[in-house]
């Protein structure tokens, strides 16, 4: 009986272990996924306002005020 239950155990540590690593691939997945997402949507927003100037924020022209948190993701310059 100790021996089923030592089997059973180690069985569900494995299990437990490979879930671990599903759960990882599925957040860097979605991780990729919004990345792409991210990506697109910046190209979107370029080609609906037209060209970039890069001296924006120091113009007082349009910023991205969550530029530090986008981390170059945004063609804005951060405000």
């Amino acid at each position: 009986m100790k021996r089923i239950k030592l089997i059973a155990g180690l069985a569900l540590a494995l299990s437990m272990l490979s879930a671990c690593n599903t759960i990882a691939g599925i957040g860097k997945d979605l991780q990729a996924a919004g990345g792409a997402i991210s990506e697109v949507s910046d190209e979107v927003r370029d080609d609906f306002s037209g060209p970039k100037s890069s001296s924006a924020a120091s113009a007082g022209e349009t910023c991205d005020p969550g530029g530090r948190e986008l981390k170059g993701r945004s063609s804005l310059p951060p405000c």
